[in-house]
C-alpha cells in the first residue's frame, strides 16, 4: 500500500508563482498522472507470465516510478536504485540514511525527485546529485512540467514548493496528517487532503477554497472535467472544482481504505474497503453503487486502472487479481512469495511491475505469455473448455511460469512430472475460479531439492479434464 501521510492550513506562504503544466510525476505512478486518476495511458497483460524478477532486501513499501525510457526507480531501504527495463541494474545510491520508502517522481527534464528524512533531492538519469535542499520531505513528491516539486513534512506538518534550480518557493504550515497533493494544471490547482478537510490552493500556494469533512481523508484524485475524490472512513467523497459537493457514497457495513479514488474513463471511481476489508467498490458518475467484488483477502496495494480499464491490484494472499470493468475477474497470479504491497504499474508491452515484500523482497516484470488458443476453444473471446498456455521462458532456469484458463470455477490439481510419468511436485490443488491464472515453478520438487537439468511436465488437471504441456530445465 503506498503510504499517505496525511495537514490542515494556517496559512502562511511566502510564493512565487510556478508556471502551471504537466509532466511525467506519477504517483501512483502511471504516465502523466499528477491527478492520481491511478489510470495508465497503456494496456496491460492478459495472460501474465513473469518475465524477470530482481531480489535485494531493501525492496519493500516503495513503489516504483517508470520513466519514457523504461528505466524504473525504486526507494528501498535508505537506498534509491535505477533498473533497466531487461532487470538488470543500472546504478543505485546505497546506504543514506535520511531517505523514506515513499515514491520518488520524475522531472520533465528526467531528473528523479526523492524525500528524505532530512532533505529533498533530486539526481540526474546517470546518477549524479543534481540539487539537495535541506527541508524534511516525507511524501511522495509531486512535480509539474516546469521542474517545480510539491512535497511534504509529517513531524512539522509543512508543505513545500520548490522550483527546478532547489530554491525553496514557498512554505505552507497545516494542522494535521497529510497525503501527496494531486495537480490539476487545466485550473492551475493544488489539491491537499488533511485533517480535516480538503483545501484546494493556487499553484502560488494561495487559498481557494476548503471543504470541511471533520475526519481523516486520503489523498485526492481529479477527474477530467475536474470533479475532485476522495475517501474518508466512512465515506467516499465527490466535489465539483468550485468546492461545492457533487455526491457522497456512504455504506453502513463498510469502513473505506484511506487510499486515493481511481477514476476510470467512463467516471466511475473505485474504493477499497478497510473493514472488512477484502471488497472493491465501484461507484458510479451519481454516486450510486455500481458493484463490489469480494477478493476473499486483503487488498494491500492501492487500485490501478490500464488504458482498457482493466483494474488491477495486490494482496496479502501473495497475489495480483485483474478485474474486468464490470467487476467480474479476469485474472489472478499464485506464484509470489511475499505481499504484494506497492502499486502494480503498467509499462509498455503489456507489462506490469510489482515488488513484493517481506519474505521475498522482489522486483518483479510481468509480461503477456502465449495466448495461442484453437478457435473452438472459445465464444466471443470466453474460453469453453480448460486451456493451458506454454510456459516462458523455455528452457529455464532456475524458475518459469505458465498460465491456464478456467470456463468455469472448479476443483484444480496442477502438478510436475518426469518424462516417466513420476510426481516431481504438487504445484496446487484447490477450488478456484472461472478466468485465467497463473503459477510459477523454481525447479524443486516436493521437498524442496533442487531437480536436475531435463525435460518436465507440467499438468493442469480438473474433474472434467487435463491438459499437459513440456519444458525444459537448462542449467
Amino acid at each position: 500500500m503506498k503510504r499517505s501521510i496525511c495537514l490542515f492550513a494556517t496559512l502562511s506562504v511566502v510564493a512565487s508563482s510556478p508556471t502551471p503544466g504537466q509532466s511525467n510525476s506519477p504517483w501512483p505512478m502511471q504516465w502523466h498522472d499528477i491527478r492520481h486518476t491511478s489510470r495508465s495511458t497503456l494496456p496491460g497483460p492478459d495472460h501474465p507470465v513473469i518475465e524477470w524478477s530482481l531480489r535485494h532486501t531493501s525492496f519493500d513499501d516503495g513503489t516504483p516510478v517508470l520513466a519514457e525510457d523504461g528505466t524504473l526507480y525504486l526507494v528501498g531501504t535508505d537506498s534509491l536504485f535505477a533498473i533497466n527495463g531487461d532487470g538488470t541494474p543500472k546504478w543505485s545510491i546505497e546506504n543514506t540514511a535520511n531517505l523514506v520508502e515513499f515514491s520518488p517522481a520524475i522531472l520533465s527534464n528526467g531528473a528523479i525527485a526523492v524525500g528524505g528524512l532530512f532533505q529533498l533531492r533530486t539526481v540526474e538519469p546517470n546518477g549524479t546529485q543534481k540539487w539537495v535542499v535541506g527541508i524534511s520531505s516525507q511524501s511522495s513528491p509531486m512535480t509539474t512540467s516546469d521542474g517545480t516539486v510539491y512535497s511534504a513534512d509529517l513531524p512539522s506538518l509543512v508543505l513545500h514548493s520548490v522550483d527546478s534550480a532547489g530554491n525553496l518557493n514557498w512554505t505552507l504550515n497545516f494542522d494535521g496528517p497529510y497525503g501527496a497533493p494531486a495537480i490539476d494544471t487545466v485550473r492551475n490547482t493544488l489539491y491537499v487532503s488533511h485533517w480535516p478537510a480538503l483545501t484546494a490552493l493556487n499553484l502560488d500556494g494561495s487559498f481557494k477554497w476548503s471543504y470541511q469533512t471533520d475526519r481523516e481523508n486520503s489523498s485526492p484524485s481529479v477527474g477530467s472535467d475536474g470533479t475532485v475524490y476522495f475517501a474518508t472512513n466512512s465515506s467516499i467523497f465527490a466535489l465539483n472544482p468550485n468546492g461545492s459537493l457533487r455526491w457522497e457514497y456512504s455504506s453502513d457495513s463498510t469502513a473505506f481504505e484511506l487510499s486515493p479514488p481511481a477514476i476510470s474513463l467512463t467516471g466511475s471511481v473505485y474504493a477499497q474497503s478497510l473493514y472488512p476489508g477484502t471488497e472493491i467498490f465501484a461507484i458510479d458518475t451519481s454516486g450510486g453503487l455500481e458493484w463490489k467484488f469480494d477478493a476473499g483477502t486483503q487488498p494491500t496495494s492501492d487500485v490501478v486502472l490500464d488504458s482498457r480499464g482493466v483494474i488491477y491490484f495486490g494482496t496479502n494472499n501473495n497475489q495480483i487479481i485483474a478485474l474486468n470493468a464490470d467487476g467480474s475477474q479476469r485474472w489472478i497470479t499464485d506464484y509470489f512469495d511475499g505481499d504484494i504491497r506497492t502499486d502494480p504499474i503498467v509499462g509498455p508491452g503489456n507489462k506490469l511491475y510489482v515488488v513484493t515484500a517481506h519474505p521475498d523482497h522482489r522486483l518483479v516484470s510481468i509480461r503477456d505469455g502465449s495466448t495461442a488458443v484453437e478457435e473452438d476453444d472459445r465464444t466471443g473471446g470466453i474460453a469453453t473448455r480448460l486451456t493451458v498456455n506454454q510456459n516462458f521462458p523455455n528452457p529455464f532456469n532456475p524458475s518459469t511460469t505458465f498460465g491456464f484458463t478456467l470456463p468455469k470455477a472448479a476443483m484444480v490439481e496442477v502438478t510436475v512430472l518426469n518424462v516417466v510419468g513420476q510426481r516431481v511436485a504438487l504445484l496446487l490443488s484447490r477450488t478456484l475460479p472461472k478466468g485465467y491464472h497463473a503459477l510459477q515453478w523454481d525447479g524443486r520438487d516436493g521437498a524442496g531439492s533442487r531437480v536436475p537439468s531435463g525435460v518436465y511436465i507440467y499438468r493442469v488437471s480438473t474433474e472434467e479434464s487435463s491438459v499437459a504441456r513440456k519444458m525444459i530445465l537448462l542449467k
